[in-house]
């Protein structure tokens, strides 16, 4: 897809600007993201290809507010995400580091699972302004190792309803639940279990 080695070194420094440990604000990371699917789309690469050749040269250590919301749900109409996404979510660098090298999903499928739970919370904290309801979104930082899997439970929890005794098989309280699953990555394949 990206054969020429100076459109794929330019498209990675371009992407630098998304890094945490750069001095670089939100909307210059925002616009190196946007203006690289532009740039890829000008020169003939479809928006899907586009977006996953990104995705796979962005560093690990991006900052979720530098990628628009609307590439993580086609029903996300927004570009910023909520304020509370970022005290929500360990950074992606954490998650791909807690992944023994050789266990590693390629990149960009993982970014995708990581957006894609981003989104969700994304919605939940609209609907919660919206509704005055009190949601709280937990993803941990730490995965969960069984056998060679790797699981990284997510939930949306509504702590403005009535604690209650009720588990599930797992030994989890679900009476406060919205929405909850993990992230599973076996065999260097990532999914997403809801």
């Amino acid at each position: 897809m990206l054969n020429n080695l100076s459109m794929k070194s330019s498209l990675e420094d371009v992407l630098g600007l998304m890094s945490e440990n750069g001095h670089h604000c939100r909307e210059e990371g925002i616009a190196a993201f946007i203006a690289s699917i532009v740039g890829l789309t000008a020169a003939g690469i479809d928006r899907s290809n586009a977006i996953n050749a990104i995705l796979k040269r962005v560093p690990t250590d991006f900052r979720i507010q530098c990628i628009p919301a609307n590439i993580s749900h086609a029903d996300i109409k927004d570009l910023n995400w909520h304020s509370r996404i970022a005290a929500s979510l360990p950074s992606f660098k954490t998650i791909w580091e807690g992944i023994k090298e050789e266990d590693r999903p390629e990149k960009e499928d993982l970014i995708d699972k990581y957006l894609w739970i981003a989104g969700q919370f994304h919605q939940a904290f609209k609907t919660a302004d919206e509704t005055g309801s009190r949601y709280e979104c937990w993803l941990p930082d730490t995965w969960r190792i069984a056998g060679s899997q790797y699981i990284l439970e997510f939930s949306i929890v509504d702590k403005g309803k009535e604690y209650k005794d009720t588990v599930n098989w797992h030994g989890q309280n679900t009476s406060q639940w919205v929405f909850a699953g993990c992230i599973l990555v076996q065999d260097k394949r990532v999914s997403i279990h809801t």
